[in-house]
């Protein structure tokens, strides 16, 4: 499963069933002691990294994969180990960062993995963002100029009588 945020005890509930993983959005704000033993460890270097150069329209871009396993999501007794991965997409020419974020994960993060992992959290994250927009902005607000431009969607006026066996959908006409 993956969330929108992490915490320990959404975590414990989806791992007491042994069928079920998450991949949690993780930030600094949120998780200052596992933030905290990140820093430490990346001190002294054991905190992984894969950098891999990626060409898009505008040129290339930098994503540097950051990430290290076993650590703990909060201080405190009972504490739950996570692993934990982080993604900067930064602009080759200009050195402008483009995008940041970072996971906590049930699933190992050997080199291999990484990336599917923040691939997979990455598209949950950009629907929710999607979905979030639409309903703040009240849903899709199409006027009548968009209608007759998908002339599937004007319905059966715009073509004549709907023939017959077709399947009706929303009213708008057959699919």
């Amino acid at each position: 499963m993956i969330c929108r945020r992490c915490n320990q005890l959404f975590c414990e509930l989806l791992l007491a069933d042994p069928h079920r993983n998450f991949i949690f959005t993780c930030q600094p704000d949120s998780h200052g002691a596992l933030y905290t033993e990140i820093a430490l460890l990346d001190r002294i270097g054991a905190v992984a990294q894969v950098a891999v150069r990626v060409r898009t329209g505008q040129g290339f871009q930098l994503w540097t994969y950051r990430y290290v396993n076993d650590v703990l999501l909060r201080a405190g007794p009972g504490t739950l180990h996570v692993n934990w991965c982080e993604l900067t997409i930064v602009q080759e020419t200009t050195g402008a960062q483009l995008y940041h974020n970072a996971f906590a994960t049930n699933h190992r993060l050997p080199d291999a993995t990484v990336r599917p992992i923040v691939a997979a959290g990455r598209a949950r994250w950009k629907i929710e963002n999607e979905n979030n927009h639409v309903l703040k902005n009240h849903g899709y607000h199409l006027d009548l100029r968009q209608l007759r431009a998908w002339p599937r969607l004007a319905g059966p006026t715009a073509r004549g009588p709907q023939p017959a066996g077709l399947p009706v959908s929303h009213g708008l006409g057959p699919l």
